[in-house]
């Protein structure tokens, strides 16, 4: 009986060994399984996230003809989707405000009234043709500083003047710009603010010369 116990016992922890064994190596391949599974879906969502993201960087450079190809889950479809409809919006209004500057350039460039518009820094923000006439300028004197382009202290008084109160100011003036007669200039300026943010002093230029003389 007691061979018989021990064989028995032998015999037992021979198939428990066996069972061990092959238990481990079905938890073995069932591990490379779900890490194999886990690697393919981590690729399948990180290849359309990178790809949504360098498109995103891209946008974000201003380059909003790039399209994003459409891929992955249905979640990162939805959003590379929501991506390019963004940029499509974002590339018709850029158009429109880039059409719309081009256009006030073109009436800001041709009027027949000098336009000077100074910062509250007192540099040369914008100025067109008839008032690099008018004062003897070139679009160069644009971000330069107006005392050190225009020695006239006429003008420079109204920009002064203009800039420490909130109403229009209207004056004549005589400009002497370069070697010419002094000019009879008729000048309206305003203090350009918006929500309490200082922009400057706009000033409106006419010469009215040959009006006086003909009076």
């Amino acid at each position: 009986r007691v061979v018989r116990a021990a064989a028995s016992l032998d015999e037992r922890n021979t198939r428990l060994g066996q069972w061990w064994g092959r238990a481990r190596a079905g938890f073995a391949i069932s591990l490379t399984v779900l890490v194999v599974r886990a690697l393919l879906v981590a690729r399948r969502v990180a290849g359309p996230l990178e790809v949504a993201a360098a498109g995103a960087d891209r946008y974000a450079k201003g380059d909003f003809s790039h399209r994003i190809p459409v891929s992955g889950s249905a979640e990162m479809r939805r959003l590379i989707v929501s991506l390019r409809e963004m940029a499509n919006e974002l590339d018709s209004r850029f158009r429109l405000i880039f059409r719309q500057r081009e256009e006030m350039r073109a009436v800001f460039a041709n009027m027949n009234v000098g336009i000077l518009a100074v910062g509250p820094d007192g540099t040369v923000m914008l100025l067109n043709r008839a008032a690099e006439q008018i004062l003897n300028l070139t679009s160069a004197a644009t971000g330069k500083k107006l005392e050190s382009v225009i020695r006239d202290p006429g003008l420079l008084d109204i920009v002064k003047d203009t800039a420490a109160t909130d109403k229009p100011l209207e004056k004549e003036i005589r400009i002497h710009a370069g070697d010419d007669d002094p000019a009879l200039v008729q000048v309206h300026s305003a203090r350009m603010r918006d929500d309490g943010v200082e922009w400057g002093v706009l000033l409106v230029l006419r010469d009215v010369t040959r009006i006086r003389n003909l009076e």
